[in-house]
């Protein structure tokens, strides 16, 4: 009940500057935070989800963008998230675009971000997860910076591959970002088959599961282009998808309800390519606010899902809601686990 007033009262002020003094005391006071906005508990056995390489303790994950530094993963995983995706990370430090840089659409439970990847840089990043007490199942965002050029750019996913990968339990290549220039040309099949390619010999050296996250503005016919691309690379997956451009509404990516119908329609689409397929998951991301909607994500194929946005607009309650549409999910089909309904193909 605490967290509407927190929301009354937090949207009266800067959106970038409400963020960041609630995520210092995330940081301060993981528990005493935890205890003031309570989650859920969790029971692995009952809840988790099993895919090749991951285990989620909770099939709702945080997706990246929300704890940018690493700084939260504590208090996240307290509130009982499944897994915590930190980032996105750049080899160095950067600033990120001009402020303001993120606008919110109550009335629509939306917002617009122009961020741009401002961060401290991998290695302080690096020192923040080791030093964090806590296991739940952890993903890096990778990001090239702003100023490395477009035939640069898999040296930088490499640099951050050869940093994370040891410290991580999976790695995101984010080339989907609308907010640094020329980042989304990586998607094209050429640049993205170059940039795997320079990873492969690091990979073999040092595995992790590995995903590629994608916009929701392309076609069906060039997210399949990518699907067989990571296909032929042997990566664990796609995380579908990233935020949305509206014209109308100015620059940035558009993130929340606003984003769910064109980020549904594409990950349902790739989903439905690789049911069935144990070696290869479509992580689910964008718009994601209530129960039925994860429901559907599930009856087309996938299993794992990432909220950001509807976090910042119902906070808690939506891990709440999702654990008592599980629980009623598993009594009315007499299932002791949702990985049992999954194994048993339940969904589709």
């Amino acid at each position: 009940m605490l967290y509407p007033l927190f929301r009354h009262i937090a949207f009266r002020f800067d959106p970038e500057l409400v963020h960041n003094v609630t995520f210092a005391f995330f940081h301060l006071f993981p528990g005493l935070m935890a205890s003031i906005m309570p989650g859920i508990k969790t029971n692995p056995m009952r809840y988790g989800i099993s895919t090749k390489g991951l285990r989620w303790a909770f099939p709702v994950g945080v997706a990246a963008g929300l704890d940018k530094e690493a700084k939260a993963v504590e208090f996240l995983s307290r509130l009982g998230f499944g897994a915590i995706e930190v980032g996105t990370v750049t080899p160095k430090p950067q600033a990120g675009n001009p402020k303001p840089r993120i606008f919110r659409y109550p009335m629509r439970q939306s917002l617009r971000n122009t961020m741009g990847f401002p961060n401290s840089g991998q290695h302080k990043i690096a020192q923040n997860l080791r030093a964090c007490p806590y296991h739940t199942c952890i993903g890096v965002n990778m990001g090239k910076n702003k100023n490395t050029p477009e035939h640069k750019a898999h040296e930088d996913y490499l640099t951050l591959y050869k940093t994370f990968a040891p410290i991580a339990n999976y790695l995101v290549i984010n080339i989907s970002s609308p907010n640094t220039p020329g980042l989304r040309n990586l998607q094209s099949e050429a640049l993205l088959r170059e940039l795997l390619a320079a990873l492969e010999n690091e990979r073999a050296k040092t595995p992790v599961s590995l995903f590629v996250k994608i916009a929701p503005d392309l076609s069906l016919k060039d997210a399949e282009s990518i699907l067989a691309v990571a296909l032929e690379f042997k990566l664990s997956g796609l995380i579908a998808t990233n935020t949305t451009l509206i014209q109308e509404m100015g620059q940035g990516g558009i993130s929340g309800a606003l984003l769910y119908e064109t980020s549904r329609t594409i990950r349902n689409h790739l989903a439905g390519l690789v049911k069935g397929n144990s070696e290869f998951e479509i992580i689910g991301v964008g718009g994601f606010f209530y129960f039925d909607e994860i429901l559907d994500f599930w009856r087309h194929g996938g299993k794992l899902v990432q909220i950001y946005t509807s976090f910042i607009y119902r906070g808690p309650a939506i891990l709440k809601e999702v654990i008592q549409g599980i629980d009623r999910l598993l009594n009315q089909e007499k299932a002791g686990s949702i990985q049992e309904l999954f194994d048993s193909n339940y969904f589709f």
